[in-house]
């Protein structure tokens, strides 16, 4: 009962605090520099990209920053990514601890287009460009002591660079807020080890505009609520939330582990996000799915998620994870 009342005023206060937040910065939907809702890591891609909750390396700098302050090792992550024509997309972050209660956090996203062919209104072609964007951000996360209990909250802040024909600039932040409900051996161990219930929330890219030529177009918002359980050798996850300032989308994943022996380990994930659906674009065949694998050896994790994208065809994200240097 204690644990029910627990769980129903720290949900409250995170929806408290996303829908504060959701009502100042969310307006009217753009479509700029979308690239920065893409996204990162194969495991939680594998599963639905729905780790605005358990996000436990530092794509936390991604998934939502204030995860970053209940992690208790310092992680390394380097994902890329294999899309469709020559475009690609790579991602590099590291956290580190800063004393026992808080961690800051690195992160540089790239996405580049390819080469595409540049034709005029009047059908003339006219060469070839190659867009790209990218962006870096620095993050902070710490842990906060409440009547309620525990709460993670964390901001990042983030450059992001974009070039098409011309370039643009703009400046952005993350904010985040999480909590656990079942907090025995979340704080003081490594993050997972022991049964439990967490909750998050993010807003991420909130800022300005950026402007190419002589138009200003809003950065691609998105709130989102989650939550993860993860009980014996299953992590479950659930996200919901409101992209691109106005379409509402879920994602839900799951992963099983296995510890083969104290070095060797692997997992199988499965997930689904409706924002790739056919109710959010105009793709036929499959879409949305994802599934994925993933092996550790010791202090280091290989990962691999597979995401089909019906007609436009398949494609195949890998990530490495170093753990190094426990916090706790």
């Amino acid at each position: 009962m204690k644990v029910l009342k627990r769980f129903i005023l720290k949900l409250f206060t995170i929806c408290a605090v996303l829908g504060l937040f959701s009502s100042v910065v969310l307006g009217e939907g753009r479509v700029a520099v979308p690239f920065l809702n893409i996204p990162v890591g194969a495991r939680f891609i594998a599963m639905g990209g729905a780790a605005t909750a358990i996000a436990d390396d530092s794509t936390a700098m991604f998934f939502n920053p204030a995860l970053m302050a209940f992690q208790s090792d310092n992680f390394i992550d380097f994902m890329h990514s294999v899309y469709f024509e020559d475009a690609s997309h790579s991602w590099l972050s590291a956290t580190f601890g800063v004393g026992q209660r808080s961690a800051v956090g690195l992160s540089v996203q790239y996405f580049s287009f390819g080469r595409l062919n540049h034709i005029s209104d009047a059908g003339v072609p006219l060469g070839t460009f190659s867009p790209r964007d990218y962006a870096v951000s620095l993050g902070f996360a710490t842990e906060v002591g409440t009547r309620l209990g525990c709460f993670g909250v964390g901001i990042s802040a983030r450059y992001i660079h974009s070039q098409i024909f011309t370039t643009a600039s703009a400046f952005a932040f993350d904010i985040g807020i999480a909590s656990p409900i079942i907090e025995t051996g979340f704080l003081y161990e490594r993050l997972f080890i022991e049964d439990y219930l967490v909750l998050g929330a993010v807003i991420r890219n909130i800022g300005g505009t950026i402007r190419y030529n002589v138009e200003d177009e809003p950065l691609p918002l998105m709130a989102t609520i989650g939550a993860g359980y993860h009980v014996d050798n299953m992590l479950f996850s659930f996200d919901i939330g409101l992209f691109d300032r106005k379409d509402i989308y879920f994602a839900f994943g799951a992963e099983y582990s296995l510890d083969i022996n104290d070095v060797l380990g692997m997992a199988l994930r499965i997930g689904y996000n409706s924002l790739a659906s056919p109710g959010f674009s105009d793709i036929d065949g499959l879409t949305g799915f994802s599934c994925g694998i993933g092996f550790r050896h010791g202090n280091i994790s290989f990962d691999y998620a597979f995401v089909p994208f019906g007609g436009l065809g398949n494609t195949h994200r890998i990530s490495l994870t170093y753990i190094f240097g426990s916090r706790r």
